[in-house]
């Protein structure tokens, strides 16, 4: 499946409904793009400094010797300075943040083990900056520094939708939560400077499931032990678990200091509790239902017609 890139340049973000194959293939093809567009900047970086640098020691030399010569040649410099900002700036847009495609990636490819390969899954992977304006949930006077603004923010940059194998349909998300500091401060020589500070107030990780009734009946039952059955990191903690008949929500709050591999270890967690709760309400499921009683043929004494 092309990617449009207009479209991903301009949004910062990949959106699409597509089998998991294709999917990963869009991923894989982001990769390569991601890394190429790096190469490129830094190419073209690189590239217009030296044509910079040069354009300053021709204006230079220019006014010292052959000023019309130098002129010329001046221009030339700032013509090509010109057709390298363009041609970088082809590549601005997709220089992705590599951990957000890479993550998207890994859990993919995880939740791909337990579906059939014709299943439509919808993936959303944002690349914007999390203190993006779209993402700015609150804004107060800060609390504590007189003249600064606290903003809050919230980044759901990950989530993914889709259905088992089983029927089992899925909601897996993520998402980010900041907290933005801004304002002045006058520095011993009694300048007034501007000062900025981010913190992280943690990341969330949500997962609902929506489960067929005939297999997993008597999930209901195990309204009271499913939190139990949550495995969670150090550090992590458990903020919302709801058991109905017809599905689990389970809500994992991580701390702020939490690491890639943090969240992705505690995401693979959370899943195998819940396949955990899933698998127990089949078995009880199962222990419930009647035996099926066998039919009796009846006896016609050998008389045919009978």
């Amino acid at each position: 499946m092309a990617i449009d890139l207009k479209s991903l340049k301009k949004n910062q973000s990949y959106s699409a409904i597509a089998p998991v194959s294709e999917l990963l293939d869009d991923l894989n093809e982001l990769a390569v793009m991601d890394k190429d567009a790096e190469h490129q900047l830094k190419h073209y970086g690189t590239l217009r400094l030296g044509l910079i640098v040069g354009a300053i020691v021709v204006a230079f030399l220019a006014s010292l010797f052959l000023f019309y010569v130098g002129l010329i040649a001046l221009v030339g410099l700032l013509g090509a300075v010109i057709w390298v900002s363009i041609q970088r700036a082809k590549y601005v847009g997709l220089d992705l943040p590599d951990e957000r495609y890479q993550f998207a990636q890994e859990i993919t490819n995880l939740l791909a083990r337990d579906m059939t390969p014709e299943q439509l899954v919808q993936l959303d992977v944002g690349f914007r900056s999390a203190l993006a304006a779209e993402n700015k949930t609150n804004s107060q006077p800060h609390p504590k520094r007189s003249g600064w603004t606290l903003d809050s923010y919230q980044h759901d940059w990950f989530k993914v939708q889709g259905g088992f194998a089983d029927g089992t349909r899925f909601s897996l998300a993520l998402m980010e939560m900041f907290q933005h500091a801004s304002g002045y401060k006058r520095s011993a020589s009694g300048k007034r400077k501007y000062k900025s500070k981010t913190k992280s107030k943690g990341t969330t990780l949500d997962l609902q499931l929506f489960c067929p009734r005939k297999r997993y009946g008597a999930l209901d039952v195990l309204r009271n032990d499913a939190e139990k059955a949550v495995q969670m990191l150090p550090g992590v903690r458990l903020k919302r678990c709801r058991v109905t008949p017809k599905g689990l929500a389970i809500t994992l709050l991580l701390p702020p200091d939490a690491t890639a591999s943090m969240v992705r270890d505690s995401l693979i967690k959370l899943l195998l509790s819940a396949y955990q709760v899933l698998n127990l309400a089949q078995q009880l499921s199962q222990k419930s239902k009647p035996p099926k009683k066998s039919k009796k043929r009846k006896r016609n004494g050998g008389r045919i017609g009978a």
